[in-house]
């Protein structure tokens, strides 16, 4: 059987997830700017080359609109939505990548990650009430040797001079895959200063629901610097802390430093528990998790650069070491 390419199954997932929101009757306002996002995260800013090794992501944010009004109703019938809130919808495409510890070996042990691959496409709708940010977003992709991450591994380690992974034979085998996620972030304290910076406290909580991750987080960001516009922080990939890619600068230059802590429940995780209804390698995994960010983020009119560095607790029981990575973001408004 041939096997199905990375750009036909990234084309596919990337229609299906285009026509489901377009197709709804949505009505977009001037009053602000669409934003493209690319982040990009690796354990390499880590000088490492295991577990979560890589993310990639595309988003495109639309700029303001009249939300969907079936999910309008919805979120009324539950205490969510608000009418005068902003409202833009998210398109994003991706590509995640697992291995374990030693990516030389044939065959790897099986008390480590299992390797894996995840190619998916996701539309979103955020309701933004400027202290309060709600996030609804529906995951469509598929793992397995369809999700191409092994060739996108061996090609760029084959243009880096990276070592040559051994081991995609033992990775989990072909399934789609879903989730959908609701996350809030709050302001809860924000405090200004005689020289223009200003000091912010942030909670935050998501659920997720899903064949690929069920789970629940709480988190609570810090972050000090020159907070004039709207900027909910820097959107992540693996983490999923609930946050924003677009942004409202609120003058030519602004910068910000941020510290976010967060406690997650995983209930269940394909990346480690394994195909769903398929035999395939799995481990242990530890059901709490605990996480730290540490960042900054750069707007210049337009554009937005922005880093953060990651440390994880270890994932699953067998674990050698913890896995930190960095996560890099260029976003521009036009």
């Amino acid at each position: 059987m041939k096997k199905i390419s990375l750009g036909f199954v990234l084309l596919v997932i990337f229609l299906i997830s285009f026509n489901f929101f377009f197709a709804l009757p949505l009505h977009a306002e001037d009053k602000d700017k669409a934003v493209f996002a690319f982040v990009h995260e690796n354990d390499l800013f880590a000088q490492r080359d295991q577990y979560y090794t890589s993310g990639v992501r595309f988003t495109y944010f639309s700029d303001r609109i009249t939300a969907p009004g079936w999910l309008a109703d919805f979120t009324s019938r539950i205490g969510i939505y608000e009418e005068t809130a902003d409202h833009r919808i998210s398109y994003s495409v991706g590509q995640n990548m697992y291995t374990p510890r030693d990516i030389t070996l044939r065959d790897p042990p099986e008390d480590d990650r299992p390797y894996a691959g995840w190619l998916y496409g996701s539309v979103g709708l955020i309701q933004d009430r400027g202290s309060r940010l709600d996030s609804f977003k529906i995951m469509l992709g598929v793992v397995g040797p369809s999700s191409g991450a092994e060739e996108t591994q061996e090609k760029i380690h084959e243009l880096v001079g990276g070592d040559d992974p051994k081991g995609w034979d033992h990775q989990l085998r072909d399934e789609l895959g879903f989730r959908l996620i609701y996350g809030q972030r709050n302001v809860a304290w924000l405090q200004g200063g005689e020289d223009g910076l200003m000091l912010e406290l942030a909670p935050a909580y998501s659920v997720s629901v899903g064949n690929i991750q069920t789970s629940a987080d709480a988190s609570m960001m810090f972050r000090w610097g020159n907070l004039s516009g709207r900027d909910h922080g820097p959107p992540l990939i693996y983490s999923g802390t609930p946050g924003a890619g677009f942004f409202i600068p609120g003058g030519n230059f602004e910068w910000y430093l941020y510290l976010n802590t967060r406690v997650r429940y995983v209930a269940h995780n394909i990346f480690l528990d394994g195909n769903t209804i398929h035999d395939s390698p799995s481990v242990d995994r530890e059901p709490w998790l605990g996480e730290a960010q540490l960042g900054f983020a750069l707007t210049w009119t337009d554009f937005r650069l922005s880093y953060t560095h990651v440390f994880p607790t270890k994932e699953f029981k067998t674990q050698e070491n913890t896995d930190d990575y960095g996560a890099i973001t260029l976003s521009t408004r036009f």
